[in-house]
């Protein structure tokens, strides 16, 4: 199953916002924003898999996001959910510090 592209309505960090995918290309490799913030990543198609990274512009963490797609069918809707993981890591050197926290996003779309 491929990836959706749009905006996913995002909950995760504590905090709610938008995942916009604006493309996934024929090997995976995945474009897009996490509340207008530039991420990049790859969906494993056959493994429902997404990975993606960005950086927080309030505190300057490395994000690295991992979660798996799925999806149901109600009647003639089609709603896809991504949950996961995601590992923030604070500091540099010995100094460094990681934090996990869960996240999941939504989108979907009548069917015809």
């Amino acid at each position: 199953m491929a990836l959706q592209t749009g905006n996913w309505t995002f909950n995760g960090v504590g905090s709610a916002g938008n995942l916009s995918v604006t493309g996934v290309d024929d090997q995976g490799n995945v474009q897009g924003t996490l509340d207008g913030n530039a991420i990049q990543g790859f969906f494993d198609s056959n493994a429902r898999k997404l990975v993606f990274m960005c950086t927080n512009p309030n505190d300057g963490s490395i994000q690295l996001f991992s979660g798996y797609l799925f999806s149901s069918v109600k009647v003639d809707f089609l709603q896809e959910t991504l949950i996961g993981t995601v590992e923030s890591f604070y500091g540099s050197g010995p100094q460094v510090q990681v934090s996990t926290d869960g996240w999941y996003a939504n989108i979907g779309h009548v069917i015809t």
